[in-house]
């Protein structure tokens, strides 16, 4: 014997509405809006103006003074800096000169999202938030090096909280600007 469930029309299509609410949110997302962009359509230039913007922004954000920026091309075995996972390095941050540093080439070739770059830059920044909390670089560089996972974790977590509010701001502001 087959039993079925009636469901009256109003259920279903609030049932139906609320799918299609959730998919259309999930594909105009944020994240998924940004993404659409590949980093390797941008120029340098153009990079340099994203990530100028968002560093801007964190600076405005925590009251102080916006670190040096550049985009750097090293060779692996230039860099004394932690290294992820694959053995590559995507960002940095050095204390000495207040300087974060991106390789946008090696982000390219890793097939990284702008929203990937983003989260470093939000990373990166959160070490030099730290290095400001110590009276010079060398201090900064030794805690640093003594407690390496607690403050890559820290970071790491800086910049995924971070993300969303960035995307919004950067959407909101490219709006506005048009």
């Amino acid at each position: 014997m087959l039993a079925y469930i009636s469901i009256p029309d109003t259920d279903l299509m609030i049932i139906f509405g609320g799918l299609l609410f959730l998919l259309f949110d999930y594909y105009s997302s944020n994240t998924r809006i940004v993404n659409r962009v590949k980093l390797g359509d941008l120029t340098q230039e153009e990079v340099l103006d994203l990530c100028n913007y968002f560093i801007e922004r964190l600076s405005q954000e925590y009251s102080v003074n916006i670190p040096t920026f550049e985009i750097t091309n090293y060779k692996e075995d230039d860099l004394n800096v932690v290294r992820y996972s694959n053995g590559r390095t995507l960002a940095y941050f050095t204390g000495e000169e207040n300087k974060i540093s991106l390789q946008l080439k090696v982000l390219i070739e890793e097939g990284c999202s702008l929203s990937d770059m983003i989260e470093c830059i939000a990373h990166e920044f959160q070490h030099y938030l730290d290095a400001m909390s110590f009276d010079t670089p060398k201090q900064w560089m030794s805690a640093y090096e003594k407690n390496v996972n607690y403050y890559e974790y820290k970071a790491n977590r800086f910049a995924s909280k971070k993300l969303k509010k960035l995307l919004k701001n950067f959407l909101t502001d490219s709006v506005l600007s048009l």
